[in-house]
């Protein structure tokens, strides 16, 4: 589907049509437009943006889908264990590479910077019970589902084999309650001949229309399996969709950290660089200032990327990484402090729980940070800024990110 108008003056049209009492999900026009009449000018057709359910499109977190009696069960298809199954090399690998991806807390440098290991990691996995194989038994993993999200958001317009990413949240037990650790498989939305972005527009907006209970699971399950099923992205590694796996965690030891994990070509999961946080070394540094002094005008917009070769292997939620660039105005710091995973979770939003977007005490959207969902404060909601961006793609409005003055920011924030 090819869109000649600008977003700026479509979305202008969109907001004139929006005024109309009359809906149609199908996005066809909401009146039959007139015939031309010599000396009349035709009006162009408008679409309606169609009203979005955050709850049900976008951040998924109603118990009714985080306890689903069936599909969070082990090996049901929500489940930790058939997630990691699917992204294994084959399903019996499944024990050994989760537990190869837990060693990599051992690891002592990312992308050449020192890495420090996390002391706990050996209780946790002396915690977890084994098999009579030995092996880690994933039908008792101590993870709970507690989010399932539509970050159609975070596509990259410059590719064409992703329309974004499907998310699934969990938290860490420990002694069964939650800890202060959660998990976030992060799957890149597929596109092919098949699959182009407006096929993961309408699928994540048919959810809205649909009563929570069996129907809406039964239609999320067939959502959510198109990314996390075994190859469902054929040319990755292991055929598995997924980007990257995150943690954001107090539990292995301090200090607070996210760390980023992706699967390499040997099929393997290993710590990766955190993207957009580049290392502490550079915190307060001339040349970090520099960097975000040369790309402004970017970074104001949250659309500058890091330098790969200044990327840490890890992102740490402490007083002393609060993001310092000397000579830099507090706009400016602050537009590049929020790109980051660490000052997304600290001091640049609301966060929850001590570091969260999603805690893993609570539940339902008593889970959400006051950054994620506050209705109260337009400059916080941040799932506003997502509801109204799958608003306009229901109309094939792709040249923006955002409809202006919608969420905290102009772009969006991949944490």
């Amino acid at each position: 589907m090819t869109y000649s108008t600008s977003a700026p003056v479509l979305l202008a049209l969109l907001l004139a049509g929006a005024c109309s009492s009359t809906s149609d999900k199908n996005n066809s026009p909401t009146e039959e437009p007139p015939d031309d009449v010599p000396g009349e000018v035709t009006e162009p057709v408008r679409c309606v943006p169609a009203p979005v359910d955050r709850f049900k499109e976008l951040m998924i977190v109603d118990p009714s889908v985080t306890e689903d009696p069936v599909r969070t069960k082990p090996g049901g298809p929500w489940s930790f264990r058939h997630l990691v199954e699917e992204m294994a090399p084959t399903p019996a690998d499944a024990p050994a590479f989760v537990e190869a991806w837990i060693n990599e807390w051992d690891t002592t440098s990312v992308n050449g910077f020192p890495l420090t290991p996390k002391p706990g990691k050996a209780k946790f996995l002396a915690d977890w019970p084994r098999t009579p194989s030995g092996d880690l038994d994933l039908d008792k993993a101590p993870f709970k589902l507690i989010a399932v999200s539509n970050r159609i958001d975070l596509r990259d317009k410059t590719r064409t084999d992703s329309a974004g990413e499907g998310r699934f949240l969990f938290a860490v037990l420990q002694n069964g309650a939650p800890a202060s650790f959660t998990v976030i498989f992060e799957y890149v939305l597929p596109t092919d001949d098949t699959k182009d972005l407006s096929f993961w527009v309408d699928r994540w907006h048919s959810l809205g229309a649909i009563a929570q209970g069996e129907r809406y699971n039964a239609a999320l399950e067939a959502v959510t399996r198109t990314f996390t099923d075994r190859d469902a992205s054929p040319s990755r590694p292991n055929g598995s969709a997924l980007g990257q796996l995150r943690t954001n965690e107090l539990m292995l030891g301090n200090p607070w950290e996210l760390r980023e994990f992706r699967i390499s070509t040997d099929g393997k999961i290993h710590a990766a660089p955190t993207v957009q946080a580049p290392d502490q070394s550079f915190n307060g540094g001339a040349g970090l200032a520099q960097f975000v002094t040369d790309n402004k005008d970017a970074v104001s917009r949250g659309t500058h990327v890091i330098p790969p070769e200044m990327l840490g292997g890890v992102a740490p939620e402490t007083d002393e990484s609060v993001w310092k660039l000397p000579g830099i105005d507090e706009d400016l710091r602050h537009a590049f402090a929020l790109q980051t995973c660490n000052g997304c979770h600290t001091t640049e939003t609301k966060s929850k729980d001590g570091f969260f977007h999603v805690s893993p005490s609570g539940t339902g959207a008593g889970r959400l940070s006051a950054f994620l969902n506050d209705t109260s404060d337009s400059t916080s909601d941040e799932l506003a800024r997502r509801a109204g961006e799958l608003s306009l793609l229901t109309c094939g409005v792709t040249d923006d990110h955002t409809p202006p003055s919608s969420g905290p920011g102009s772009a969006p924030i991949p944490n």
